[in-house]
């Protein structure tokens, strides 16, 4: 197998592990029966953990970035465009889950400085997108025009992450469908 196809697969399945069990259940071991390699193969492409979550955040960040970027510039309204965002959670939750981005916020405090810088620059890049989206309903007036965009996209990113980690935890996507429409319906007014 190619160098870039095997760093590919071993990012693909440690971002598949980290949502599902979280980055400090996933180990090296992991990986390697997953993909199907040796732990050296996988320190060969990743000397350290770290690296390893640097390169998922900096891939997640872009993807994404791209994705929401893909949604802000559509055809749809505002309102439809806050609701492809949280279709892309809810997705993410119908397949047992949890953002990538916020699996790693809950466990936060045993990442690096190094890498709480790259998850907080993945943060700040993501809600910059989602408050463009802000910015298009102020400007077209479907939004309250004294409203502060960055604050109302911290909120939205943050009731997006902060219902999907509840309801894969109560085992209902119930909680996430509840707390994205009533955010939703409080914009619409």
């Amino acid at each position: 197998m190619a160098t870039t196809d095997t760093k590919g697969e071993l990012l693909d399945c440690a971002q598949d592990l980290i949502q599902r069990v979280g980055v400090n259940a996933m180990s090296y071991n992991d990986l390697s029966v997953e993909v199907g390699i040796r732990k050296a193969s996988i320190h060969y492409h990743f000397p350290k953990k770290d690296d390893l979550i640097e390169a998922l955040l900096l891939r997640c960040g872009n993807d994404y970035s791209d994705r929401y970027r893909e949604i802000a510039s559509s055809q749809k309204t505002v309102l439809e465009k806050l609701e492809a965002l949280a279709d892309m959670f809810d997705n993410s939750l119908a397949q047992g889950k949890i953002c990538l981005v916020g699996m790693l916020c809950v466990e936060s405090t045993t990442l690096s400085d190094k890498l709480q810088n790259t998850l907080e620059s993945t943060i700040n890049n993501c809600i910059g997108v989602i408050e463009s989206i802000f910015i298009q309903g102020v400007a077209d007036q479907t939004l309250p025009q004294d409203m502060n965009t960055n604050e109302a996209a911290h909120a939205f990113h943050d009731t997006l992450l902060g219902a999907q980690i509840i309801a894969r935890s109560l085992k209902s996507r119930d909680h996430f469908k509840i707390a994205a429409t009533t955010y939703l319906n409080l914009l619409r007014g």
